[in-house]
């Protein structure tokens, strides 16, 4: 059974629940990667203690999981979800 496409308002609400998950594990950033072949994106905590930029590259080097948004916890959260794609290093 092929997985249903999240309404831009479930999405957002996936999101912000990511986002509040990703700044209890003390995150710094969030990735939102893309399974190519599950068709689904998941969230990917990144702490101080990772490259944000070595870690996103580590996903486009990847045939298969593509990084497609990341989140910076440092700054406004309802204004990055807000954006559409966010994409703050």
């Amino acid at each position: 059974m092929k997985n249903r496409e999240l309404t831009p308002s479930e999405y957002k609400e996936k999101v912000t629940s990511w986002l509040r998950t990703a700044r209890q594990r003390g995150a710094t950033h969030m990735i939102i990667a893309f399974d190519r072949t599950k068709q689904t994106p998941f969230p990917v905590y990144v702490g101080n203690d990772m490259n944000i930029q070595q870690k996103i590259k580590s996903f486009n080097d990847n045939n298969f999981v593509r990084a497609v948004e990341v989140y910076n916890l440092k700054m406004d959260i309802d204004r990055q979800v807000l954006q559409g794609r966010s994409w703050n290093v």
